[in-house]
């Protein structure tokens, strides 16, 4: 027995190697067998499968040790992908999964649909601290957002305004607050007033008919009244028009047209100016706005530049123009010089592992002897490229049994079933999303087999719902008397029907059900914006490609 062992300790065995001589052996650095005990003590690739007490491995290529499985080895750019892979895991950053946060903390829309701290909400026109737009919310309901003015709550939908604290969803005009949400109701536009001009009662909302119904005597508080409204700057509020219809000063502030904008460029402020000097409201024009260059000018109004001449602003622009003949000789270079040698995977040194190439290039992986570009399965020859996976998915390894075939040589395919890796137990634990593996044994041969409930939540430790092969159905889980069992999302509770449904059932109130959501047809409009915007950006395209061509004829 013990000269068996010394000769165990000898050979070069992998995971299953080891797992025959001994339950709970794997491989080790050096060859040989070991105890299995915790991921991080996995000490060779071929060893990261599994720990001791069941938990999934995974192999960091960058720090190049092994660690517990976690949502970032996941791939998966939508949130019911991830969440189906393991249960707390979302979308994530570059096509991976990663743990679900509070929404507050969510940066990317796909993962904003439920946080730990609930459902979440995401809201494309919100715009954030550093001046983009979209961001995620917790939110049930109109209350969620403690927003105090109608602008922001419309943000979230046209059946939300505020109470002057927090959102709230909207009523009939004449049961709306006057604290900020006398804006619309049910039965449309609403106005805000008081019985007469300068008038102590307490001011009520109605539905609008006219600004004349509001009577106040400044710009700001017919704004308030309603957003259509200035005023007449005597008795009362008028209709936004034109800037030259305006009688006062008063109510020369805004026109009824607002920020004009036409190819990109703004062709009018929608701002209206008083000219004292002839008692007259006139657009906004150039003389009225200020700026010490042409691009602040420029930025604010079509028509405008700066009248300042600044001898440092000269020289940036000279410099700014020198940079721009730079780089059109770099892009001549480019275009007269197309065999020119870049640096490339067989440029990198000492590449017998795949985290060396990784860490030089992102496009690359080793084969166990030199950095290769990584490719589609077919076109590997080694076991240690054909488990990374490659262009088109995840690769199945075939030792070669030739007599002159070497260790870890052979032929590698793309894994298009769980039995293609009947032979590969990398293979299947990489798609465990959907495969399970059973190592061979005395008396049965190793077996790469599609999910049951009771295998998926071995392997994740969930009991909730997983994809076939091809994802393109799923079997619905759930713990009946302890064991994870296949249920028909028809029978859940309201509790479950949403999350374990993988959001494809929803409950019904009036049937006392889980049913399953029904699709809405979007109108056609959407398919003929997307080829005219299609068309409209090859064309642009072109005239850019025609333009710098041209130029660099000069």
């Amino acid at each position: 027995m013990l000269q068996l062992l010394q000769h165990i300790v000898q050979l070069k065995l992998t995971d299953v190697d080891c797992g025959k001589y001994f339950t709970n052996c794997t491989t080790k650095s050096g060859g040989g067998c070991v105890a299995k005990s915790s991921c991080s003590a996995a000490s060779v690739n071929a060893a990261c499968i599994t720990a001791l007490n069941g938990t999934i491995c995974a192999w960091d290529y960058t720090l190049n040790k092994c660690r517990d499985k976690d949502c970032q080895d996941f791939i998966g750019t939508t949130h019911t992908i991830c969440q189906t892979q393991r249960q707390g895991c979302t979308a994530g950053p570059n096509g991976r999964c990663a743990r679900v946060q509070s929404c507050e903390l969510t940066t990317i829309r796909e993962a904003c649909i439920e946080g730990t701290n609930g459902p979440c909400l995401w809201i494309e026109k919100f715009a954030t601290s550093d001046g983009s737009k979209g961001a995620c919310f917790a939110y049930t309901s109109c209350k969620s957002l403690a927003w105090n003015n109608d602008e922001s709550c419309k943000l979230i939908s046209n059946k939300c305004t505020t109470n002057g604290t927090n959102c709230i969803g909207i009523t009939l005009c004449t049961e709306t607050n006057v604290d900020g949400g006398c804006a619309t109701g049910y039965d449309g536009s609403c106005i805000q007033s008081v019985p007469a001009l300068n008038s102590s009662d307490p001011k009520i909302c109605k539905p609008f008919k006219s600004c004349a119904d509001a009577f106040y005597a400044t710009h700001k508080d017919c704004q308030i009244a309603n957003k259509k409204c200035t005023t007449d700057g005597t008795t009362g509020c008028i209709p936004l028009g034109a800037c030259s219809t305006y009688q006062s000063q008063p109510g020369c502030q805004l026109d009824d047209k607002g920020s004009v904008v036409e190819s990109g460029v703004i062709t009018s402020t929608g701002v209206c100016t008083w000219d004292m000097s002839k008692s007259v409201c006139r657009d906004q024009i150039c003389s009225d706005l200020n700026g010490v260059t042409h691009s602040i000018c420029n930025s604010q109004l079509s028509t405008c530049t700066s009248d300042v001449i600044q001898p440092k602003l000269f020289v940036q622009q000279l410099l700014e123009m020198m940079e721009f003949a730079f780089g059109r000789l770099v892009l001549l270079l480019i275009i007269i010089q197309p065999n020119v040698d870049y640096f490339s995977c067989a440029d990198i040194q000492n590449g017998t592992s795949i985290s060396v190439c990784q860490a030089a290039l992102p496009s690359c992986i080793s084969n166990g002897t030199i950095c290769i570009p990584k490719a589609k399965c077919s076109t590997y020859t080694t076991k240690t490229a054909c488990n990374f996976g490659g262009l088109d998915g995840l690769c199945v390894f075939t030792q070669s049994t030739s007599a002159q075939a070497v260790a870890d040589s052979g032929t590698c395919t793309l894994m298009n079933s769980c039995s293609s890796a009947n032979n590969d137990q990398t293979a299947c634990v990489a798609a465990q999303d959907r495969c399970s593996w059973s190592p061979a044994s005395s008396s049965i041969t190793s077996i790469c087999t599609s999910h049951t409930c009771g295998t998926y939540n071995q392997v994740s430790g969930t009991c909730s719902r997983f994809f076939n092969w091809d994802k393109q159905s799923q079997q619905i889980c759930s713990m009946i008397n302890g064991i994870c069992t296949a249920t028909d999302p028809s029978t859940l509770k309201q509790s479950d029907c949403f999350n374990l449904s993988g959001y494809t059932y929803t409950w019904n109130s009036s049937a006392g059900k889980c049913q399953v959501c029904t699709k809405q047809d979007q109108p056609n409009n959407s398919v003929n914006n997307t080829i005219n915007d299609t068309n409209n950006t090859n064309t642009a395209q072109g005239l850019l490609l025609t333009f710098i061509l041209g130029y660099l004829m000069i």
